[in-house]
């Protein structure tokens, strides 16, 4: 799923603004609350039984996933936005991690992980 929205991201547009880092000092809820908002906001439909929850943001070619309970790290949101460096496709990311911190290193893991099959997939 987040793959396929990645993919449907870059397609988008040409050219994405300028990458931001995730504000973590609203708390979980509170940014949370604040993305679903956003006037391009798009919930994502997960997996059934997924432990995360997917938000689009498309006019800046960004995807939020956030932890839902159960999930390792959780509550923790990870922000991953498409770029554009030197003719090539690339993924800025940046987290905020509210809970167990070996948890949330796990799911950084994990999100490094799928950047790197992200990028391959992509032709980078």
């Amino acid at each position: 799923m987040a793959t396929l929205a990645l993919a449907l991201l870059v397609q988008a547009s040409a050219s994405a603004p300028a990458s931001e880092k995730l504000d973590c000092k609203p708390g979980y809820e509170a940014t949370l609350a604040a993305l679903r908002q956003a006037p391009d906001a798009r919930t994502g439909t997960p997996p059934p039984g997924a432990p995360f929850g997917v938000i689009e943001h498309s006019a800046s070619r960004t995807l939020y996933t956030y932890t839902l309970p159960g999930a390792a790290g959780h509550p923790a949101i990870v922000r991953r936005q498409i770029v554009q460096r030197g003719g090539q496709v690339d993924l800025d990311m940046s987290a905020c991690g509210w809970g167990d911190k070996t948890g949330f290193d796990t799911l950084m893991k994990q999100f490094h992980e799928l950047n790197e099959q992200m990028k391959a997939s992509l032709g980078k």
